[in-house]
């Protein structure tokens, strides 16, 4: 990224979020040098979890100025003629009458000399214009001149029409010799098609290109970022992004694996954020090709096989359900859902304490996308998750003592930096893991392993594949799974043979 961002802590001890404006974009955001927020704490880490959102609001600030088309002349005059030819040729055929053309006329005349009169008049025609042709946001002096120019090509439309009335169906003046408009680079200045291309602006078209991505998602796709254009600056001097080839990717993507990075990580972590904001940057016309396309390192699918998620034992399952409810709190909760439902960590941690209620008769939990920033993996993730009888009653009497009803389930699991609770629950869940019932499998882990325990557990009692993939939220593997549905009352018949794990 091409700005500098800081959790600083003020002479008063409250922390403020604070990032540095890049020079080139300070005019387009109106002179502002800095974007500054208090976070109105002493203390860091609270700092960070509250600074998250503002890190987003910070880089789709930049991202916008970024995006500003400063428009020349020429396009200016290419983009007002396209205006009035596209509207002489819907209408010349049935030219409005002699009456309306005239107000018109007289109207435009009377504004002529009122400049303000005239960007009113024209502002929703430039707005509609410039939709029309996916431009981003234009800057204010370009679609001054803009509006201007259509205000005149408004006049020479109703002129033209008076004229169609006559049965003048002559040439459009000034039509034949207009230019012809050619979309600019993003973040170009006027008359410089041939600017280089900023990795800045490449990755600001990324984060405009979707508002609901999650400020995790920001901050690590930014840091991966940022090691990208270190390395092209740093190795092969490169600071246009439209230079970088093929084998400056390859090279790059070399020295992570020299750096011990796992091949599933450079490919998920590194590489695909890489393609995914180049093409963006390809699909907006601001770069001609994709370096990244196709590029992946090869995984070994031996140590791959070796490495993958495993489910608890019964005996680890009992220990890691019995310290859980030796902890009390939200951990014996969240720990007692995922190892009878199969539910995803975030899943649980994100449901709201009206999410767990009776459903035609059967204890559930509704997983859904209610409620501010909750996110769901799949089409399959939204699902009502039956509850094994042994927490279903005190599960419901837990939700329902709760005040806030359209809170969440768990008030006492504080989010993490970035707002997320499932963040904080998988650290603490991890450390649980590891430190006091010493299981050390790396393939093992706090949350994950109980889906793969209730795949398992789920075959060994004879429960149908598809059902077990609808407790999990897992999406259907063919076409034919697609059809039809499990009733809920079956799902939960299913749940009920599964025994009580002590």
């Amino acid at each position: 990224m091409s700005f500098v961002d800081t959790f600083k802590k003020r002479k008063t001890g409250i922390y403020e979020y604070r990032v540095v404006i890049p020079k080139h974009l300070r005019s387009r955001l109106g002179g502002l040098t800095e974007f500054r927020r208090s976070l109105k704490t002493r203390d860091k880490a609270t700092a960070e979890r509250r600074g998250l959102p503002m890190v987003a609001e910070a880089q789709r600030l930049i991202a916008n100025a970024e995006q500003t088309v400063i428009l020349d002349h020429r396009r200016i005059a290419a983009l007002a003629a396209e205006w009035l030819s596209a509207r002489v040729a819907k209408d010349e055929a049935s030219p409005p009458d002699a009456v309306t053309i005239d107000v018109q006329i007289d109207a435009i005349q009377a504004a002529s000399e009122d400049r303000g009169a005239i960007l009113r008049m024209m502002s929703s025609a430039v707005d509609d214009l410039l939709m029309s042709k996916s431009l981003p946001s234009v800057d204010h002096a370009s679609r001054e001149e803009l509006a201007v120019a259509l205000f005149w090509q408004d006049l020479t439309y109703w002129q033209t029409m008076a004229r169609r009335r006559r049965n003048d169906y002559g040439a459009v003046p000034g039509l034949a010799d207009a230019p012809v408009f050619v979309s600019p680079k993003i973040g170009s200045k006027a008359g410089d098609d041939d600017a280089p291309t900023s990795f800045a602006s490449v990755w600001s078209l990324w984060v405009k290109s979707d508002d609901d991505r999650a400020p995790k998602t920001l901050y690590e796709g930014g840091k991966k970022w940022d090691i990208l254009v270190r390395y092209m600056h740093d190795k092969h001097g490169i600071t246009d992004a439209a230079k970088v080839t093929k084998d400056h990717a390859r090279a790059w993507v070399d020295s992570l694996k020299a750096s011990d990075i796992a091949p599933r990580t450079i490919n998920f972590g590194y590489i695909a954020f890489a393609r995914a904001a180049y093409n963006v940057a390809c699909k907006r016309d601001v770069l001609q090709g994709n370096p990244f396309a196709g590029l992946t390192v090869k995984v070994n699918k031996l140590a791959l096989a070796r490495d993958r998620r495993q489910g608890f034992t019964d005996e680890e399952a009992r220990a890691y359900l019995q310290a859980a409810r030796s902890r009390g709190g939200w951990i014996r909760w969240v720990v007692s859902v995922m190892a009878y439902s199969g539910c995803r960590l975030e899943e649980v941690t994100d449901a709201r304490a009206c999410d767990v209620r009776v459903e035609k008769g059967v204890p559930v939990l509704d997983i859904n996308l209610e409620g501010e920033g909750r996110r769901l993996k799949n089409v399959g993730s939204a699902r009502l998750v039956p509850l094994h009888p042994s927490i279903s009653a005190d599960l419901l009497t837990y939700a329902r003592d709760l005040r806030d009803q359209s809170g969440p389930l768990f008030p006492d699991l504080d989010p993490d930096r970035f707002g997320e609770r499932s963040g904080t629950a998988s650290k603490v869940l991890g450390r649980m893991l590891r430190d006091e019932l010493k299981i050390t499998d790396p393939r093992k882990v706090g949350a994950h392993s109980w889906r793969h325990r209730l795949k398992t557990w789920g075959r060994e009692h004879d429960i149908p594949e598809t059902v077990l993939d609808q407790l999990c939220g897992h999406a259907p593997r063919s076409e034919g799974e697609r059809y039809g549905a499990h009733l809920l009352p079956k799902i939960a018949a299913h749940v009920e043979r599964l025994p009580n794990q002590g």
